[in-house]
């Protein structure tokens, strides 16, 4: 499942644009994965969701939510979440400059 899909299916996504998601997963090192299970981790997805989403077991969504955190060095869901807040407000204060 790609960003477009995921945006898509989950209009929630528009707090984070799709060209930013492609940035925000690329300034943290995230593979493709990982970036999906973050979109959809983002919109409030409990595991068994995102692992419906994307076919694979809420185990393997947790080794990757697991990943995520020590890719953006958080500790906790609500880090997370502002870490990534923080990642597009950034990104659109360039996009401004």
């Amino acid at each position: 499942m790609n960003t477009q899909s995921i945006e898509r299916d989950h209009p929630g996504a528009h707090l984070v644009d799709r060209d930013e998601w492609e940035v925000i997963g690329q300034g943290f090192q995230l593979s493709p994965r990982e970036l999906s299970v973050l979109m959809l981790f983002f919109e409030g997805n409990p595991y068994r969701q995102i692992a419906r989403e994307l076919s694979i077991t809420p185990r393997t969504v947790r080794h990757h939510i697991e990943h995520i955190h020590r890719k953006l060095a958080v500790c906790d869901q609500v880090e997370l979440v502002l870490a990534v807040i923080e990642a597009r407000d950034e990104l659109r204060q360039v996009t401004v400059v």
